[in-house]
């Protein structure tokens, strides 16, 4: 596509075809390459994105984790002023 508008330009150039409509043809091809790239990224980035959310979800959380959660200081009857 890029390639295609750069032809596209050359012929403009050239005097082949006329200059403006070479101009918006070229641009056309160069505005369609640029979106085809960016959307092509994106569609990479979703199928990453969401094989780790796959591999979360897959977590079964049967691991023993080394934080355990502060005690509650209303159980040990501690008259600590709030």
């Amino acid at each position: 596509m890029f390639v295609s508008g750069w032809i596209l330009a050359g012929l403009g150039a050239s005097g082949y075809i006329e200059e403006s409509t070479s101009l918006f043809l070229a641009a056309l091809f160069w505005l369609a390459a640029v979106l085809i790239f960016i959307w092509k990224r994106v569609e990479n980035y979703r199928l990453n994105r969401l094989s780790l959310q796959s591999d979360w979800e897959e977590y079964n959380g049967e691991s023993e984790t080394e934080y355990t959660a502060l005690p509650d200081p209303s159980e040990f009857e501690l008259d600590i002023p709030l």
